[in-house]
């Protein structure tokens, strides 16, 4: 996990987060951060890798290939949550594999403190705390 929180503006602060697998076979699905009550973000953005097309015998089901559709994002009053579909939606869902960097961004009119974001696993297991800078 990398982050980087810039304040280009008076009374805007860009929130950069970069979400790297190095090897872990049970991939990333989810990636949430807190928001604390009131904060207004904008500019909410998403960048994943482009996945190569199917081919025979490429290990991916039906050897269609892995998914290039971008990560759902939804927010709430408590947090912003980027999702790719589940395992049990699509085993070729375009989930953060290992050897991949997915970026997410938005800007908030709060500066940043110390909190835990949320980063949900693909396969198995229980969602994990990461330490980052947010809008709390």
């Amino acid at each position: 996990m990398g982050y980087k929180v810039t304040n280009p503006t008076t009374g805007v602060w860009h929130y950069e987060y970069a979400l790297y697998n190095q090897n872990l076979d049970r991939s990333i699905q989810s990636f949430s951060v807190p928001l604390a009550p009131g904060v207004n973000i904008s500019n909410i953005g998403f960048h994943a890798p482009i996945q190569h097309p199917g081919w025979a015998n490429d290990g991916t089901f039906n050897n269609l290939g892995y998914s290039s559709t971008p990560w759902n994002v939804t927010q709430d009053a408590s947090s912003i949550t980027w999702n790719s579909e589940t395992l049990a939606q699509n085993q070729n869902a375009n989930a953060i594999r290992y050897g991949t960097l997915y970026n997410f961004r938005f800007d908030a009119d709060q500066p940043p403190q110390n909190a835990n974001a949320t980063v949900g696993f693909f396969k198995t297991g229980s969602p994990t705390m990461v330490a980052i800078q947010g809008p709390m």
